[in-house]
């Protein structure tokens, strides 16, 4: 009886140990693994049964799923190329020579803002800026003028070769009591601005802006109607340096043509040298974070306007004011499509009223300019 009992303790003994290797090795194999048993004996010992050790679990590696077939895997984009830019940024004082924000056509690769900033849509932005010369004496003129106008951007054909259409007006207040000018002067215009990457390394710029200009007194159109034009080429050297060359179309009295072109090099993110006709310009970046850059700058530039004007006695005549003027400024650039703005003063010299007929032309005192803008 006794024998009986240890053979069936002795049969329950091995068939509870290969119920346990059984399980060991289903939990195993769901980690991809060999199954490990026991090793039995044939002894009569219980003892002789080895501990049956669980593995320790399996991390399976990850894998990135593979393309469908027939596709390439995804290619990262170059770091050092830039979509297209549109309209983010105030045009005044950010690309001085074509008057354009974050025009991809000059600004050197290394500064071009990644990712792209710019509205979804057909509108871009509206700004709008303010300029002050004070009058000195009394044989001097004065005058503020502020511009307001709109950007609004359409694929031509696509965004990287985008037309801009930009309506605006400009309202001048003119002080001048001791010259026959009138009190108040406008300009109104279209402009129609095209952007084109015609290959890696060279772009076009081209621009037409219709406008009338007078002081809406006087009746004759053809001499407040006026066409201004720019088309300038664009060669990138290298990351950090372009090259311009291009003409710019004013039809004034007092300049037609003048040449618009010249280098532009940035060393480094925070440096830019603009030195391009007619407006040179270096910038140094103060200021940066997630969402904004602010920016110091000197400038130069060529200042001015051109008017059909009314007279005393009913006159008809057409007034031309120009200058030159240096200038410092500060310019907050948002980087997530909200305000922008930039303040800055100057020196104004070189200043000249030419009419086109019955009046000599008259130099005047040179002066102080302050000016501030908004954009959004």
């Amino acid at each position: 009886m006794k024998s009986f009992n240890r053979i069936h303790r002795r049969q329950a003994q091995v068939w509870s140990a290969v119920l346990t290797a059984l399980a060991v090795g289903a939990a195993a194999s769901a980690h991809a693994q060999p199954a490990a048993y026991g090793q039995f004996v044939s002894d009569n010992s219980a003892s002789a049964l080895p501990p049956v050790t669980p593995l320790p679990p399996v991390v399976a590696p990850q894998w990135s799923p593979a393309p469908p077939a027939g596709l390439a895997a995804p290619v990262e984009p170059d770091p050092r190329r830039a979509p297209a830019q549109l309209a983010s940024f105030p045009r005044d004082v950010t690309e001085p020579l074509l008057d354009q924000p974050d025009n991809f056509a000059l600004l050197p690769e290394i500064q071009q803002v990644m990712p792209t900033v710019q509205r979804e849509g057909f509108f871009q932005r509206v700004s709008a800026t303010t300029t002050y010369l004070p009058r000195f004496g009394d044989d001097s003129a004065g005058f503020e003028d502020t511009e307001v106008y709109g950007v609004f951007a359409l694929p031509c054909p696509t965004t990287d070769c985008p037309l801009l259409i930009e309506p605006g007006t400009d309202f001048w207040v003119v002080d001048a009591p001791h010259f026959d000018l009138p009190a108040t002067l406008h300009d109104d215009y279209l402009e129609f601005h095209w952007l084109g990457k015609l290959s890696e390394r060279f772009t076009a710029d081209l621009m037409v802006t219709p406008g009338w200009h007078s002081d809406y007194h006087n009746p004759n159109g053809s001499q407040a109607f006026r066409v201004e034009a720019h088309g300038v080429g664009v060669w990138a050297y290298s990351p950090q340096l372009k090259v311009a060359l291009g003409v710019a179309y004013w039809d004034r009295i007092s300049v037609r043509l003048v040449p618009a072109g010249g280098i532009i090099w940035a060393p480094n993110d925070d440096c830019r040298f603009e030195l391009i006709t007619p407006k040179p310009r270096i910038t140094y970046r103060i200021d940066c974070g997630e969402c904004y850059e602010r920016w110091a700058y000197i400038a130069g530039e060529f200042g001015g306007g051109e008017w059909a004007i009314e007279q005393a006695g009913g006159v008809e005549n057409i007034v031309d004011y120009s200058d030159y003027r240096v200038m410092i400024g500060i310019e907050h650039k948002s980087l997530n499509l909200s305000l922008n703005g930039f303040a800055e003063i100057g020196y104004v010299f070189g200043r000249q009223l030419q009419y086109q007929k019955n009046l000599p032309d008259q130099n005047l005192p040179s002066t102080m300019m302050a000016r501030i803008g908004i954009s959004y």
